[in-house]
């Protein structure tokens, strides 16, 4: 059931990512797919709030990269956003 919800959540988001995604480092792609990936199983075990943390927190890497200058992360910082919005919108959390 698990791998189901995370194929349900994921296979959508992560194929948007990549289609848009060609200027962000492979490695952040990564990153983001993986705080994505926890995001949903904590959900799945019902912890929703935790879920949505483990992805604000991972958009604090993109506003750095941000802050530093990178030239991919206002797109990855886009990214996350959107991840967010997706992720409150399933889940039923109000967006900060």
């Amino acid at each position: 059931m698990l791998r189901a919800l995370l194929n349900q959540a994921l296979l959508p988001l992560a194929a948007a990512v990549a289609a848009r995604s060609a200027l962000i480092p492979p490695e952040e792609i990564d990153v983001l797919v993986l705080a994505v990936t926890v995001a949903v199983s904590l959900a799945g075990s019902g912890r929703t709030a935790e879920g949505y943390t483990c992805l604000l927190a991972a958009q604090r890497r993109a506003e750095q990269a941000q802050a530093a200058g990178h030239p991919w992360a206002d797109e990855l910082a886009l990214r996350y956003g959107e991840a967010l919005d997706t992720y409150a919108g399933r889940y039923q959390i109000a967006r900060e």
